[in-house]
């Protein structure tokens, strides 16, 4: 009978902890949650919530400041991590595509889908904002890794956000909705003669 009793303890303690989230209070109402597995490690994606309303999945390296987060995240349909920025509940803004200056595309050789290469692979604090370097691809000569590091102010950062808040329509993802700022075409004058 005592056996079965600590084996029905065991066996409970051991359900209860499958289904734990591990939570981290991240500032400013957002927390990162992730499921904790029956060994007491993470397991399955990062979730971004901001005072208990979810705001998206696959959240990766942050930095926050006065109400924004910039983080590393997915966009639907691209495996490679991407840089957002949110304020509030958002939805979240994709910055990677309007900040990447050298940007590359992939082809996949067996579905034919273009996708840009390109990848956050830190960010780090700086006196002012975020320095972001992106791992753009791989030079076909040389066989060198080409990077790219982008340095944004928090008010650029916030600029980008409201940019976006009034001129990008939200895309809805599975991993969550988002606003995506497309690269700025090239001024009139800089564009070839003839076309």
């Amino acid at each position: 009978m005592q056996c079965t009793v600590h084996l029905t303890l065991i066996v409970s303690a051991c359900v209860l902890l499958s289904s734990c989230d591990k939570s981290a209070n991240i500032g400013g109402g957002y927390t990162i949650t992730r499921a904790v597995g029956y060994d007491g490690h993470g397991a399955g994606p990062n979730h971004l919530y901001y005072n208990g309303i979810k705001v998206c999945d696959m959240v990766g390296m942050y930095q926050y400041h006065d109400g924004i987060l910039i983080f590393m995240g997915n966009a639907s349909g691209s495996a490679n991590e991407q840089l957002f920025a949110v304020r509030g509940a958002g939805p979240r803004v994709l910055l990677s595509e309007r900040i990447v200056k050298d940007q590359h595309d992939s082809h996949d050789p067996i579905s034919g889908a273009v996708e840009k290469e390109y990848r956050v692979e830190d960010i780090t604090r700086t006196a002012d904002g975020v320095q972001v370097r992106f791992f753009i691809g791989v030079n076909d000569k040389t066989g060198e890794q080409i990077v790219e590091s982008d340095d944004l102010s928090w008010p650029q950062i916030q600029t980008l956000i409201q940019e976006a808040e009034t001129s990008a329509p939200v895309q809805a993802g599975d991993l969550g909705n988002y606003r995506r700022l497309p690269r700025k075409s090239a001024s009139p004058s800089s564009a070839p003669a003839g076309g």
